[in-house]
């Protein structure tokens, strides 16, 4: 296999790998030969015979004494930009005899090539990828003086051994008499009640999702199940929002919508699995910080994805920590699916963590309401991918639609760690916005309000009446919680 890097300025193709018959770098224009063709257009080739395509530049295989038969080449993008061409040849099958590429085998390559982009790119940037590993360490360093022990550097670190213990203790949890499936479902109390609490939350996701029976529909063991809940679990840090607990509640909550609420009848049932083991992954690592903090400080984790055209640091981040976590088969929960779903799963796990992104917010909202004009085809997999983001959104702003105690503590955790990144912001010297102020927002209440009227009331009452209307309770459990943030500020 070749990799040939895109040369804008020249407008060429190179391998950085020394060609082995001239002893120097392969360049050559873009339009020109099979890859050239694949950096121009951008869309791939599945070459069945190399001899009887014109393209094909036969005096490399005539100086080697080798004979390429087979071809498979795809383009490498990044929001559209093409970045590189990976050109592979001779196919081998089981005897050793050369065949032809199949379609699942571009499936697997596209699943690879979203990846591979984002690495390409960044590899551009390796001064500041070493300063950010700099940073993360100073970050972690910060929290660990604000109380936040166990925000230990992460990044880079290989995947741990799961041990049977931890496995057993998880299996050995007893949950208290209560329904995980329903919508009062108390994680606090789990939490309060349990000898280890994020033993207790590990069962409550692995309970959540055998009792669904999707795990055991897509090929997906109960082994392989608890290794992705633990490592998921190990790459959440002590801090006082997003961490395990959180994904754990975002996924028990996703669960009411797609069966209390009905919204597995807009969704394949691969889609609801997806969507389930998403809310576990969509947060992995995250530091207590926002998108805003990397961006404003310039942090080089904020510069690299910057760079790279995407302002979403945090979610690009959880993405390739979700892959890393799939890339180990003992925890590859879609290692049960074929080439064409596996792909499938991949994108629509990448889309809805990016969705997650508060910045895109109203951007997903309006989508959402234009797409909602038209009457909802589930045979549309852009619908049906729309719909996936929008309950992925809902279950990580659900808060406010829980019970008012519960709502309340989810406020009170949220509102500790908008303080802490404050405190940070101050120490750095850049603005620091009202609510991330504790000195200047002491009324939880008013930014209760504040984000009910602004973002979780529009937002939940039109996705019920417009497309999710089993979702009724919702609209009720924020105006009610409104309504009781009120008579707080006026006592």
């Amino acid at each position: 296999s070749t990799l040939f890097l895109v040369d804008k300025e020249r407008n060429e193709l190179y391998s950085r790998v020394a060609d082995s018959v001239a002893g120097k770098e392969i360049r050559f224009p873009c339009g020109q030969g099979i890859a050239g063709t694949v950096a121009s257009s951008g869309i791939g080739e599945n070459i069945l015979d190399a001899y009887q395509d014109p393209r094909f530049n036969r005096e490399v295989d005539r100086q080697l004494g080798y004979r390429t038969q087979t071809i498979l080449c795809e383009p490498i993008a990044l929001n559209g930009d093409i970045l590189a061409v990976v050109q592979l040849v001779n196919k081998l099958d089981s005897s050793g005899e050369v065949t032809t590429f199949t379609e699942a085998d571009r499936e697997t390559f596209r699943v690879f090539s979203l990846f591979a982009g984002i690495s390409i790119n960044n590899s551009r940037l390796l001064e500041f990828a070493v300063n950010a590993g700099r940073e993360m360490m100073a970050l972690n360093q910060h929290q660990s003086a604000l109380g936040a022990p166990g925000a230990t550097p992460r990044a880079g670190k290989r995947l741990s051994c799961i041990l049977d213990e931890e496995r057993s203790a998880v299996l050995r949890v007893r949950l208290p008499d209560v329904d995980i499936t329903d919508i009062d479902f108390n994680l606090f109390d789990v939490r309060e009640r349990a000898e280890n609490a994020l033993d207790a939350a590990a069962a409550v996701a692995y309970n959540l999702l055998l009792d669904s029976g999707l795990p055991q529909k897509f090929g997906c063991s109960e082994a392989t199940l608890l290794n992705f809940i633990l490592r998921c679990r190990k790459r959440y840090r002590n801090v006082p929002y997003h961490n395990f607990f959180h994904v754990v509640d975002v996924c028990q909550t996703i669960h009411t919508f797609l069966y209390r609420g009905g919204a597995h009848e807009r969704l394949t049932e691969l889609e609801c699995f997806v969507l389930l083991i998403t809310a576990l992954a969509h947060d992995l690592d995250h530091m207590g910080l926002n998108n805003s903090f990397y961006l404003k400080t310039e942090s080089p984790l904020g510069i690299l994805s910057s760079a790279s055209g995407n302002s979403s640091v945090l979610e690009v981040h959880h993405c390739n920590l979700a892959v890393e976590i799939l890339s180990d088969p003992d925890s590859d929960v879609f290692g049960g699916l074929d080439g064409a779903d596996r792909t499938a799963a991949y994108r629509s796990m990448i889309d809805c963590i990016l969705a997650t992104d508060m910045a895109k917010h109203n951007d997903l909202f309006k989508s959402f309401l234009t797409m909602s004009e038209s009457p909802y085809d589930i045979n549309d997999a852009n619908q049906r991918q729309m719909t996936m983001d929008v309950l992925m959104k809902a279950g990580d702003i659900s808060n406010v639609t829980k019970p008012f105690d519960i709502s309340r503590l989810w406020a009170m955790a949220v509102t500790e760690e908008f303080y802490r990144q404050g405190d940070m912001e101050k120490e750095k010297g850049v603005e620091v916005l009202p609510m991330f102020d504790r000195s200047k927002n002491t009324e939880l209440a008013r930014g209760q309000i504040g984000f009910i009227d602004f973002v979780a009331g529009p937002f939940f009452t039109k996705v019920v009446e417009v497309a999710l209307h089993g979702m009724g309770w919702t609209v009720e459990r924020v105006n009610s919680n409104r309504a009781q943030w009120e008579q707080t500020l006026q006592r």
